[in-house]
């Protein structure tokens, strides 16, 4: 069972929320954090003396919106050889310094991403952050990003939190995530980069719009029709478009 106290402004619980998937949504960390990680991948593959490796353009397509712990577990099966978990928890720390490193030096808020929170704050609707990334490494992006004003830590929940961690596309992420945030999951709005995450919010019960704007071109169609077959609602590919989308949500699905 997990051990986190929802929150809520003088203590209320809302009912409903917009909930941000972080990585390549908020922000996009995946090139900068899997080039990374595939760089500690690697060295442990070649540590056990495998040299099939694999080449960073290659990662960064496999494993978006997957934490490292899950991402080590796919690399054991497909290249043939097993770590220790002490072994599994020092490469996800030696991965987890590197990416925050990264994010100090080179990363920026996802365009016109600043905009989209200032008209949900505009509209006095709560948001949240629902990622499978660790609380640390989340709290260098949003300073990074100059987005902590709209994610101050109360609203920022991670997978690591649940005991134990889980990962997307397990909607246990978001079921716990909403529980964390005292939000109605069947009533909010998540916004999901990747399929994995978007199998999570709906599996949640949670209505879902894909973004697929820090995509790489050649791949956005794709991606947008991985993230529909997964139950995304839509899909948007420049922030530009969601208020529009977000008071189709208000008023189809709440209402309002």
């Amino acid at each position: 069972m997990s051990t986190f106290v929802p929150f809520g402004m003088s203590g209320a619980r809302f009912d409903f929320a917009v909930l941000f998937d972080y990585d390549g949504v908020c922000a996009n960390t995946e090139p900068l954090a899997l080039t990374g990680a595939c760089h500690v991948a690697n060295t442990a593959i070649s540590i056990s003396g495998n040299r099939a490796l694999y080449e960073p353009e290659e990662f960064i397509i496999r494993f978006p919106g997957m934490n490292f712990r899950r991402i080590l577990d796919v690399v054991q099966k497909e290249r043939g050889f097993e770590l220790s978990p002490d072994e599994i928890n020092y490469l996800v720390d030696v991965e987890k310094e590197a990416a925050k490193d990264a994010f100090k030096k080179g990363l920026a808020p996802t365009p016109f991403i600043l905009d989209a929170l200032q008209e949900i704050r505009r509209l006095s609707l709560p948001v949240g952050v629902i990622s499978s990334s660790a609380l640390d490494r989340l709290a260098v992006c949003v300073e990074a990003t100059g987005q902590r004003e709209f994610f101050p830590a109360n609203r920022i929940f991670s997978a690591q939190q649940i005991e134990p961690p889980a990962s997307k596309p397990d909607p246990v992420v978001y079921l716990e995530g909403a529980k964390f945030l005292g939000v109605d999951p069947t009533r909010s709005l998540a916004i999901e980069d990747a399929p994995h995450g978007a199998e999570s919010a709906v599996g949640a019960g949670i209505r879902t719009l894909g973004f697929v704007g820090n995509i790489e071109l050649a791949n956005r169609v794709r991606v947008a029709e991985e993230l529909r077959d997964a139950g995304a609602w839509d899909v948007i590919e420049d922030f530009r478009e969601f208020p529009g989308k977000l008071q189709q949500f208000l008023k189809l699905h709440l209402g309002i």
